[in-house]
């Protein structure tokens, strides 16, 4: 055997080096932290890049121009609106519009609703990646335990 850098066919011996293992943890986690901190201390200069990158990543993934997200979301937001007005405007109507106008009418709150169910859903699996990714994860086995007995047909 030679070494495939020098050619040479003298070893050294192999050295154990200081376990530093143990402090990988804790050092990740000060430093998500203290990026927690940053993050707290200057949103109001982190927030707009933040937005200026999610809105040319969106651009970039439908293929149109930076300002696609926030022309589709003010879209969104003005039909909303529209929809509103016409819900409040059916509650004129004799029985208030029937369900057609109280579903217009609901529309704000049901979209309120489901913005406060996902928020924290989204926030907690930006968080299991973060983790994952910083590898303050433990690492459970990643092979599935085999069953004690498989289910075979009768004739097998």
């Amino acid at each position: 055997m030679t070494c495939p850098t020098c050619g040479s066919d003298e070893f050294s011996e192999h050295t154990t080096g200081i376990p530093v293992g143990w402090l990988a943890k804790p050092v990740t986690a000060l430093l998500l932290v203290y990026v927690w901190k940053i993050g707290l201390t200057h949103h109001s200069d982190i927030l707009p890049v933040l937005w200026i990158g999610v809105t040319k990543a969106f651009g970039f993934l439908t293929n149109s121009d930076a300002y696609a997200l926030e022309n589709l979301l003010r879209t969104a937001v003005a039909w909303g609106f529209v929809f509103w007005m016409i819900g409040l405007g059916m509650n004129t109507l004799p029985s208030q519009g029937w369900a057609l106008g109280r579903f217009l009418r609901s529309l704000p709150v049901r979209v309120y609703q489901l913005t406060l169910r996902w928020i924290p859903r989204l926030l907690a699996l930006l968080w299991r990646g973060v983790i994952r990714l910083s590898g303050l994860a433990t690492s459970k086995s990643q092979t599935l335990p085999a069953k004690a007995k498989d289910k075979t047909g009768k004739g097998e």
